[in-house]
């Protein structure tokens, strides 16, 4: 369901913040169980962890 309005916002150009959900291990981001994928302006993407640096992404960053 998140990524259905990911692509309705984006395609209307609609500032939008999604809450992911994932399995967290530890909570602590150590055990990187919990990443996702996420456009990175440097790289292209990298896995940013739910539980440290979410749980809330621009859903226009997120990778599906």
């Amino acid at each position: 369901m998140l990524q259905a309005v990911t692509k309705i916002v984006v395609d209307y150009e609609i500032p939008c913040q999604v809450a992911m959900e994932n399995e967290m291990g530890c909570a602590l981001g150590v055990c990187l169980g919990c990443v996702c994928k996420v456009r990175s302006p440097n790289a292209g993407f990298e896995f940013q962890r739910v539980c440290s640096e979410g749980p809330v992404f621009n859903a226009e960053d997120i990778i599906w």
